[in-house]
């Protein structure tokens, strides 16, 4: 039934390079998206050649007047295109930055996922799916709730830091570089903001979020 979407007319008569450049042109020109559009684009994906261009437009429109007008198909077809090409980490950096795509799972995309994660044995990247459901604090689904649990309780036998939230290593600083810094003029400031850390979305240590979830 999902594949049937690809048989009606006006898929079938659109061209991904042309609407893409359609829209992207017109948002250029104008700084306005029209939902169907991204909508009609997100549908018509279905490999992983085009996922980044879906993530730009999810990402030009929310920065519009029409975000509030994004259709539930959109981010249906965008999560399961993902999901189909095994795409996860692109999958991860798009939902956990939800204020610049505004995408989430909802519970049938998160059984859908967790789902195909645990056959392939794939538990690291279903902890962190996992995790990010337990960051919306959305467990409303008795299925999702249990293999949520499962991911992370099977994670929790080789537990090691979710790709995404690896820190780089920051490179040396050479000799003239340590040389600037020493010569660096330090300013008196009239006030210090407190560190402000809501002990949620400011999490970043794999550990916490999977313990946090697993509490949830």
């Amino acid at each position: 039934e999902w594949a049937k979407r690809l048989e009606t007319p006006i898929l079938q008569k659109v061209s991904i390079d042309n609407l893409y450049f359609e829209i992207d042109s017109k948002f250029n020109s104008t700084k306005k998206i029209s939902p169907a559009d991204v909508d009609i684009y997100a549908n018509k994906v279905t490999d992983n050649k085009h996922m980044d261009e879906i993530a730009d437009l999810m990402q030009k429109l929310r920065t519009t007047e029409e975000a509030t007008n994004l259709f539930d198909s959109t981010q249906h077809a965008l999560i399961r295109t993902y999901i189909e090409n095994s795409n996860y980490d692109s999958l991860v950096q798009v939902l956990n930055h939800r204020s610049e795509y505004g995408v989430f799972l909802d519970p049938y995309t998160a059984n859908i996922l967790l789902d195909q994660l645990i056959k392939e044995k794939n538990f690291k990247f279903g902890a962190r799916f996992a995790t990010l459901l337990a960051l919306q604090e959305d467990f409303p689904n008795p299925i999702t709730n249990w293999m949520s649990i499962y991911t992370c309780y099977k994670f929790l036998g080789n537990l090691e830091p979710f790709d995404d939230l690896v820190v780089a290593p920051e490179p040396e600083a050479d000799s003239k570089t340590k040389k600037k810094k020493q010569d660096e003029i330090k300013v008196r400031v009239k006030f210090l903001r407190n560190p402000f850390f809501d002990d949620h979305f400011d999490l970043k240590s794999s550990n916490h979020l999977v313990g946090k979830t697993l509490l949830y």
